[in-house]
């Protein structure tokens, strides 16, 4: 009974760093980009907070990754790629932006 009363614990757990080295579409809820991974992998799924010059700007979700223009399961450091973001808000993301990934799990606390 009680255990309901509890809010479920948020996880989030830091993936990696990709720095925009092009931006070939921005919609209302959706980028088309492309970056250099400098840090961890990237993989669709991923949710990225996006950072200018350390001002953050909003949070995007990862649905497809790309190398080389086909469809991959991931894309780790040192590798450039394509992705596409869901957005909420638009975000005019520009070339040099990071996009740092993490993943977010809501946990159920127990007594």
């Amino acid at each position: 009974e009680m255990e309901n009363l509890l809010d479920a614990e948020i996880i989030e757990e830091d993936k990696g760093e990709l720095k925009v080295l092009g931006v070939f579409r921005t919609e209302k809820t959706s980028i088309i980009a492309g970056g250099e991974v400098l840090t961890g992998d990237l993989k669709p799924g991923y949710l990225a907070r996006v950072v200018r010059n350390k001002t953050y700007l909003g949070e995007v979700e990862v649905t497809s990754v790309q190398k080389e223009k086909i469809d991959v399961k991931e894309l780790i450091a040192g590798e450039t790629g394509g992705l596409a973001l869901k957005t909420a808000n638009k975000i005019d993301l520009e070339i040099g932006d990071r996009l740092k990934f993490f993943t977010r799990e809501t946990k159920k606390r127990t007594l």
